[in-house]
């Protein structure tokens, strides 16, 4: 009997998430991984459906908004803009506008999280699955025993063995 997912077991998994449309948000073909029923950084909902999975078994999940908990706002992306730089239409807070990073060539949403008193303009990235209700669905590639370290990192130590 092959591997099943279970507590304590270093899984990898490609995935696909999309939007209520069907529209593919994010597509990863290179396995990620993480160790199952310990502290780690996968969806709870995920989870509970992936125990008792087996390599090349695929689990789809929707999460709502309040279940995935992308941010709306980045604090870690904040830009600071001089009045004169901004356009009137976006010195107001909630306005959006899209961006290019120039350094990375990165595109995204910005919104304006806040107007200071000098009339500098507070931008902050806006997460692309904020407010959506997202599928999320994975296909195991492979379980194996974790180690100890694993066991208290909550993810493994190595890149997928198949690699």
């Amino acid at each position: 009997m092959s591997e099943q997912v279970a507590k304590k077991k270093a899984v990898w998994f490609i995935h696909e998430i999309t939007g209520e449309d069907g529209e593919v948000l994010e597509r990863n073909d290179i396995p990620v991984a993480y160790v199952h029923g310990v502290p780690n950084q996968m969806f709870p909902q995920l989870e509970r459906a992936l125990k008792g999975k087996t390599v090349d078994e695929v689990v789809s999940i929707k999460l709502t908004p309040e279940e995935h908990g992308f941010q709306f706002l980045d604090p870690d992306f904040e830009k600071i803009f001089a009045e004169h730089e901004v356009p009137p239409e976006y010195r107001n807070v909630g306005a959006e506008a899209e961006f290019q990073d120039e350094q990375s060539g990165e595109t995204g949403t910005m919104m304006v999280q806040r107007v200071e008193k000098d009339g500098s303009v507070v931008f902050m990235k806006k997460h692309p699955f904020a407010g959506l209700t997202i599928t999320y669905r994975v296909t195991i590639t492979d379980i194996r025993d974790a180690t100890a370290t694993e066991i208290r990192n909550g993810h493994p130590e190595m890149d997928h063995p198949n690699l």
